[in-house]
């Protein structure tokens, strides 16, 4: 029986230190019939001497290499518009896959047809690799989609997508310089059930450098900019992505949400950076201005708790 074809699409710029793991991890898949497809997005170190390494020792790997540097967003679209498949995978060039996902997220595809992307928990690595955690996803297809206007309950490096669905909507909005991934997300959740594999099916790597407090920031505004969107089209069919003006829209955004912004950045730096003292400020001066981080309130207690519980199981068996 002829499986079905799943592309893997990885965008890379200048991730020399990581990206030879986060292709290895496509390698040693237990589902076999897949093609990475990797965009170098004009990268200045060795990366695309690294895939090049790769790919001439398999055929699977099929790489593009864009003369310019011209952002995640662009470099997605074109990795799915060369793609074959009958399913789209992500996978970010510093993350790992573990060995049967793309296997676990078909059959999970094959068993629920209505279902139009399929997402993961994730284990939390560190720089060098360990794992300091796991972040705990929604799970149930209609818990996901009744939340789905409040907060994006999908890690990105994480979902399998049917490529009919895509075609169906259309690919990432290359104005969605960030969060592109959740405009995406709401785009098909008009159309389709979308759900999460409760286990963990990738290595989702967390650093001080993975993201800046600047792009933190506007990855939540374009958030909310996404939602505007999705609003509007539930009262008018249709939204205003191809009349608005970003950079105005962006600046009212900074405004309005000036409290929750910084709400966010403190919980941001509390779970990710452990800059502790710096979080509490920001949470409280956030609080001050009047926001509240219910978004990032809910995956945030749930990592707090988390690793407060898996401290607390180490603490006893030290003790033991």
């Amino acid at each position: 029986m002829k499986k079905d074809l799943v592309s893997v699409v990885m965008s890379a710029y200048n991730s020399e230190k990581f990206i030879s793991d986060s292709i290895s991890s496509i390698l040693n898949q237990t589902y076999d019939d897949w093609e990475l497809v990797i965009i170098n997005d004009a990268s200045s170190d060795n990366t695309l001497k690294i895939i090049n390494q790769f790919s001439e020792k398999d055929p699977r790997i099929k790489v593009i290499d864009n003369e310019k540097n011209i952002g995640l967003t662009i470099s997605l679209n074109i990795g799915i518009k060369n793609s074959n498949g009958e399913f789209v995978a992500r996978l970010d060039s510093d993350d790992l896959a573990e060995p049967s996902r793309l296997e676990k997220q078909i059959n999970y595809l094959h068993n629920h047809p209505d279902v139009g992307l399929v997402g993961s928990g994730a284990y939390l690595i560190n720089s060098f690799g360990n794992k300091i955690g796991f972040m705990n996803v929604m799970s149930q297809p209609d818990f996901v989609n009744k939340f789905m206007n409040n907060l994006n309950p999908f890690i990105h490096s994480s979902i399998m997508i049917r490529k009919k669905a895509l075609d169906d909507v259309g690919s990432y909005r290359e104005k969605f310089r960030y969060s592109q991934d959740y405009d995406l997300i709401l785009r098909l959740s008009d159309k389709y059930k979308l759900s999460n594999i409760a286990q963990p099916l990738i290595r989702w790597r967390v650093s001080d450098n993975s993201l800046t407090m600047q792009h933190h920031t506007l990855q939540r505004i374009y958030a909310d900019i996404a939602r505007e969107f999705a609003i509007e089209r539930r009262n008018y069919s249709h939204d205003s992505y191809e009349s608005i003006e970003f950079n105005n829209l962006i600046d009212e955004m900074k405004i309005k949400n000036q409290g929750r912004y910084l709400c966010d950045r403190g919980v941001y730096d509390l779970l990710f950076n452990r800059k502790y003292k710096d979080g509490c400020a920001e949470l409280l001066k956030g609080i001050s201005k009047g926001g509240f981080p219910y978004n990032s309130y809910y995956r945030g207690i749930t990592q707090i708790i988390s690793k407060i519980s898996v401290t607390t199981q180490r603490r006893k068996k030290q003790h033991q």
